[in-house]
């Protein structure tokens, strides 16, 4: 359902100023809607569910995020 959301946004990440991302917006959304469903707030625990959780990596694409 989380990843129908996001989807449906359809966020427009246009590179205006800087270097350009390393990471996709949505997936980074997807991540943090994921975890709050969960009740987990650590960035350590964050990492570790998204190594773990075959749920966290199917929404992630299994990308390493800047954590």
């Amino acid at each position: 359902m989380i990843n129908q959301i996001v989807e449906a946004l359809k966020i427009k990440d246009p590179y205006i100023f800087g270097r350009p991302r390393k990471y996709d917006l949505r997936v980074l959304l997807k991540l943090i809607l994921f975890v709050y469903t969960k009740g987990i707030s650590s960035s350590c625990r964050i990492n570790t569910l998204v190594e773990e959780n075959l749920a966290a990596r199917w929404l992630t694409q299994e990308r390493s995020l800047p954590l």
